[in-house]
């Protein structure tokens, strides 16, 4: 082979070696998310139910005028890595190419995904640029639209990526066509990772052009919004169904009592209404409330808190994501949000109570064919005529598998792991008493 086919082959397999390694050092594989069936997520092939915590990484250093804050930046990174949650820092991409290219840099040295701001890259914009002045600066002479596509041909293949988050409320009316040549413009150029956009008034249809996936905000900081937002996530749910789009909440957080109790049914809330990722607003604004407590160790409590929450829902995915059962179960009780779904983890009964006041007794009905019930640790719960009565407290959540067959009993009868004589003269003895 001549040396110009050496060279002809070098080229095309250094251009995928430096695509395949970002300035940190970190091996990059392009994690590819896609909308797979039941509206779940698969991101690299497998399913993923994102959890995405809001933050704002920049500082105001003169009046109107923001930088990047690399401090507060590894402060949310360093609060977010070994968690579920991912980063959706909405200051990019202030700073311009490079510092937006660090981001996910760092957020793939850590294991964390990363959705990619690009909500204020509207033209007049009534949540960013304008206000900020910071276009010209970072990105002089170059239109919203061109930083935008910049910014996808830079990061399609970053192995952090995982969404463009393209609208945070932006109304239709003039800025349509925007959003409209935003979205084509990222289809055209990165068809492997989806677009969304979150609102808190209903712009399902109107903007069903322009997005992937809708995020619809529930705020829950006042007295009795979670049951106003039990209320609501129904119509909106199905709503976005009925466009052929994932449905994804949007919910704040917030210090008040019962703080991780709160935002535990809330997440299961949106779950039992077929949510297939949540968005967190946020963690700087939580920071900056606990500054008005008296408790100086309020903020990393409740984080705690929080992870701990995330983790749980993690954990119990491969039920939660199955598909929904022929037959789901009801109640007649108000703030009551119900579940069931079945697979190859059996038939699963969600039940998430809304009520914030006091304890109440609630019936729930199950199909005819229910023989027991019994959630993850063993405890059984009565049936009586296809009916499961509860006696719920404030913000509980139960998750409760439903038989319709008794399972057989396990033939290792002295519990050693091993099925062999010594079990079979257990066996015995046991027919013997008899």
């Amino acid at each position: 082979m001549c040396r110009k086919n050496y060279v002809r082959l070098f080229i095309p397999a250094l251009a995928f070696i430096l695509t395949s390694v970002v300035l940190t050092g970190v091996t990059a594989v392009r994690a590819d998310v896609v909308i797979g069936p039941d509206k779940i997520l698969l991101r690299d092939g497998e399913a993923w139910f994102p959890m995405m915590m809001y933050a704002n990484s920049c500082k105001e250093v003169d009046d109107g005028k923001w930088e990047p804050d690399i401090e507060e930046l590894d402060y949310v990174l360093d609060h977010l890595e070994g968690t579920p949650f991912g980063l959706l820092d909405y200051s990019t991409p202030i700073g311009g190419y490079r510092y937006t290219e660090q981001m996910g840099d760092k957020c793939a040295s850590r294991g964390i995904a990363w959705g990619l701001s690009l909500k204020d890259l509207y033209e007049p914009s009534g949540s960013g640029w304008p206000r900020f002045g910071q276009r010209e600066r970072f990105f002089p002479g170059q239109s919203p639209l061109e930083i935008a596509r910049q910014l996808a041909q830079r990061l399609k293949n970053h192995p952090a990526l995982a969404f463009y988050y393209t609208n945070d409320e932006l109304p239709t009316g003039d800025w349509h066509s925007q959003l409209k040549a935003m979205q084509d413009m990222l289809r055209a150029e990165d068809p492997c990772h989806p677009t969304v956009h979150q609102h808190e008034t209903d712009r399902i249809y109107e903007q069903r052009d322009c997005y992937d996936i809708y995020a619809h905000q529930f705020f829950n900081g006042g007295v009795r919004q979670i049951p106003q937002n039990f209320g609501r996530m129904p119509g909106i749910a199905e709503k976005v169904a009925a466009v052929d789009s994932p449905f994804w909440g949007c919910m704040d957080l917030h210090l008040s009592t019962n703080t991780s109790a709160r935002f535990r049914t809330m997440c299961y809330g949106l779950i039992a209404n077929g949510a297939r990722g949540i968005l967190f607003y946020a963690f700087h604004r939580m920071r900056e409330l606990s500054k008005y407590d008296d408790d100086p160790d309020r903020f990393e409590r409740d984080w705690d808190g929080f992870v701990e929450v995330a983790r749980e829902i993690e954990g119990r995915l491969a039920i939660l994501l199955q598909p929904l059962a022929e037959y789901q179960c009801t109640t007649t009780a108000d703030n009551v949000a119900l579940r069931t779904v079945t697979g190859e983890q059996g038939t699963w009964l969600l039940v998430v109570n809304a009520e914030e006041k006091s304890d109440r007794d609630v019936t729930v009905y199950v199909d005819v064919s229910i023989i027991e019930a019994v959630d993850e640790q063993g405890t059984e719960y009565p049936l009586r005529h296809n009916r499961l009565e509860f006696r719920l407290e404030p913000y509980d959540v139960y998750l409760i598998e439903l038989r319709s067959e008794l399972p057989l009993p396990s033939p290792d009868f002295n519990k050693d792991g091993v099925v062999n004589f010594r079990d079979f003269a257990i066996f015995i003895d046991g027919l013997a008493e008899d």
